[in-house]
């Protein structure tokens, strides 16, 4: 009769001290061990091979063998605790991480939780390889009220004992503080202003400055904020991507909001796409928002203008933003048969964007009288001439048809 080892025995389990010896389990009870492994392996989770001779009671000997056999000495504890679940933005999500899988006699309660100044909903164990009834190797803890964005909740495991959680071996799970750490990505935060000017009625900026500040809030104490300008040679147009050079950046002292002076922008006209991004205490990079820019350093003039009656409209080379319609202004002029002008005051002036309307109001114009030039001849305050979206004045002119 041949005596081997049982195959049942192939990847036990064993929650061994060094020395320990380790049970071999023989094919039927005719046979005997004549040779078995006494462990002297380290401390931990090791896998050992084990060599043993088996004999029938007659003395003849069985082949050695080699199976293995998992030695866990070391008792279940929690890996990782993080806030803010897969997508890193629920604010009502705790995951804890087993460093192996554990077992309870029943599904685990919130009661076996408790997170500081939070009341833990549900306890939500994830099953990983069955080995066990209720077996998992992490828990969702969902708690109210929703965390605060750079919170680290204060959590405890304190479970009623009969429903503790033991590892494969039966080593227990054992009570234990934790502070879960930031796992929740700030928000994309926004830019409000560039070189103080807020986006033009198109939702785009506008400026003239080649190092503008940009004005940003959707941010928090403690964050930094950093302005990225999208590359036109490499990286993925309209995506935030390492090719991307940094155009500066700020901690946010208190608050909400911060102020960033870019790096030089250039001095070509012409559209840019702007990044901003957040980066928590922790580390956790946000998503980027994103701002469309245009560089534009052409003052305003003007293109056309043609006459109706005592109506003149003015048409302009783009929009002109800022400024006063201010019949005092403006004049309007008709050409005599000499070539000398008489000029003709206005009444209003009325209008926006890149169109303006003269409407004459001089008892000396009357019915039928043409009008071929016109004057624009600004004096008043500062802050109110004419200005395009990114604050280029509309210098002061005469045009004639």
């Amino acid at each position: 009769m041949t005596c081997v080892i049982s195959g049942a025995f192939l990847q036990q389990y064993i929650n061994g001290s060094p020395a320990a010896q380790i049970p071999v389990t023989l094919t039927n009870s005719a046979c005997a061990v004549s040779g078995s492994y006494n462990g002297n392996y380290a401390t931990g989770v090791n896998s050992i091979a084990l060599v043993a001779t088996v004999a029938d009671l007659a003395g003849n000997a069985g082949p050695s063998t080699s199976p293995l056999a998992d030695v866990d000495n070391v008792a279940p504890f929690l890996a990782t605790e993080v806030t803010g679940g897969p997508g890193h933005s629920d604010t009502s999500r705790v995951d804890v991480t087993m460093s192996e899988p554990v077992a309870t006699n029943g599904p685990m309660s919130a009661a076996d939780w408790k997170c500081d100044n939070h009341n833990i909903l549900t306890a939500q164990q994830n099953s990983s390889k069955q080995f066990a009834n209720q077996n998992f190797s992490s828990v969702t803890l969902t708690v109210t009220p929703a965390l605060g964005q750079d919170e680290r909740p204060a959590c405890h495991y304190a479970p009623n004992d009969n429903n503790r959680a033991n590892d494969r071996v039966g080593q227990t799970l054992a009570n234990v503080d934790f502070a879960a750490a930031d796992g929740i990505l700030p928000p994309a935060p926004t830019i409000d202003s560039v070189a103080g000017l807020a986006p033009a009625s198109d939702g785009k900026f506008y400026t003239n400055q080649s190092q503008p500040v940009f004005a940003v809030s959707n941010t928090a104490a403690g964050n930094t904020v950093t302005l990225y300008r999208d590359s036109t040679t490499g990286g993925t147009q309209g995506q935030l991507d390492p090719a991307d050079p940094q155009l500066g950046s700020a901690s946010v002292p208190s608050g909400n909001s911060v102020t960033i002076q870019s790096s030089s922008l250039g001095t070509a006209n012409g559209p840019v796409t702007i990044f901003v991004q957040g980066t928590d205490p922790a580390g956790n990079k946000g998503q980027a928002g994103a701002s469309n820019l245009v560089l534009d350093f052409v003052p305003p003039t003007v293109s056309s203008f043609s006459a109706s009656g005592a109506a003149v409209s003015v048409t302009f080379s783009e929009p002109l933003r800022f400024g006063r319609n201010a019949f005092s202004d403006w004049v309007a002029y008709h050409r005599n048969a000499d070539g000398s002008y008489t000029g003709f005051q206005l009444g209003s002036v009325s209008g926006s964007g890149a169109t303006r309307t003269l409407n004459i109001n001089d008892s000396a114009f009357s019915a039928g009288t043409s009008i071929e030039r016109i004057q624009y001849d600004y004096s008043g305050p500062i802050g109110q001439r004419y200005q395009d979206n990114a604050g280029n004045d509309l210098v002061n002119f005469t045009a004639t048809n």
